[in-house]
């Protein structure tokens, strides 16, 4: 039985968080599921075990009550990862992403929570591979979603949260000086709202990620 986010897929996360979010089910029938699902048993087969031991995989279950948190020094991360069939490398530079992984990154991050699988294979790419080309990624997302951990996940995107914010960051301070130098008047007011608006989208980006940083309790998650 999964009894730690460690050994939590992202995949199994968000079903739980489904099952949480889901108004209709009362709370047997949500413990039940989720218990389904960490033991990769059937709701029969749990509704049939014997009263205590029920109760034992429940009090195992108390983990999801607890909201997780990435250690604040989770500041590295692999060189490789292997998942399945795959072996995986990180992208090590922000700059050097294309334009498809960036379009895909601010799509995502609308929802974050949910596309959790999604928002990983942006960032780790097949070695020997360019973003989405000569490789599945449905395929990938799949795997990730199946086999990488709530831990690995959360640490990998607040990695590369950081880094992204940093990096945009600079690109937008080094704008506005040069905006400032324009002469024409009105070019240099219309060049800064643009600027202001992309600022703006940046806060709201790491506002919607922020969240992977510090995982809710699938209790506390609704708009599933």
């Amino acid at each position: 039985m999964i009894n730690n986010y460690n050994r939590l897929p992202i995949g199994k996360y968000i079903d739980i968080c489904a099952i949480y979010a889901d108004t209709s089910l009362d709370d047997l029938t949500k413990q039940v599921k989720t218990l389904s699902i960490l033991t990769d048993k059937t709701e029969d087969d749990i509704l049939d075990l014997p009263i205590l031991e029920y109760q034992g995989m429940a009090k195992e279950a108390k983990f999801l009550e607890a909201s997780f948190s990435i250690p604040k020094d989770a500041g590295r991360i692999g060189r490789t990862y292997n998942l399945g069939k795959w072996k995986l490398k990180p992208v090590s530079e922000i700059g050097k992403m294309s334009t498809a992984q960036y379009v895909d990154f601010q799509h995502l991050c609308d929802d974050p929570l949910h596309h959790l699988p999604e928002l990983v294979s942006v960032f780790l790419i097949p070695e020997g591979h360019k973003y989405n080309t000569g490789y599945d990624i449905i395929e990938l997302q799949d795997d990730i979603r199946n086999t990488l951990c709530v831990a690995d996940a959360s640490s990998l995107l607040a990695f590369f949260l950081r880094k992204f914010n940093a990096s945009i960051k600079g690109i937008l301070l080094y704008s506005k000086l040069q905006v400032k130098m324009m002469r024409d008047k009105s070019k240099r007011e219309e060049m800064m709202v643009r600027i202001r608006q992309a600022e703006m989208s940046l806060a709201e980006s790491g506002d919607g990620l922020q969240m992977l940083m510090e995982l809710p309790r699938p209790a506390d998650v609704v708009g599933m």
